[in-house]
């Protein structure tokens, strides 16, 4: 004798099966959004002391929003972060000078070499060989 398997317990465990699909979904969805906004960093405070410029690698501009409760710059060094006030004129001007940075890095060719300098010495030298 087969054991008889009713319609109605089909239909239960396939709603469940899609029950727990839509939760683990939702679950999946909601874990991605706390680890984006886990690196999303925000500043609270400008710092008093802004880096020096050859220090700064590069910089990004914080912007209110329901995230962050300020506007700031931050400006990303080889081991930490500074933030600054984007109204300081200073903090404008060094904005400036690493998006002009920036572009001469894009507009740079990456395949050509530098040309290696003779000194005058060496051709001096070379012309006498040759003689």
């Amino acid at each position: 004798m087969k054991p008889q398997i009713s319609l109605k317990c089909i239909m239960m465990t396939t709603e469940s099966h899609v029950l727990a699909f839509l939760v683990f979904f939702i679950l999946l969805i909601n874990l991605g959004s706390l680890e984006a906004l886990h690196d999303l960093d925000c500043c609270y405070s400008y710092s008093v002391h802004l880096p020096r410029l050859k220090h700064i690698k590069n910089y990004t501009e914080q912007k209110q929003n329901e995230v962050c409760s300020m506007d700031a710059v931050i400006f990303h060094l080889k081991k930490y972060s500074v933030c600054a006030d984007p109204k300081n004129k200073e903090v404008q001007h060094m904005i400036s000078l690493l998006s002009r940075k920036r572009q001469s890095k894009k507009k740079k060719p990456q395949n050509q070499k530098r040309k290696k300098k003779k000194n005058s010495r060496s051709k001096f030298r070379n012309q006498k060989r040759k003689m």
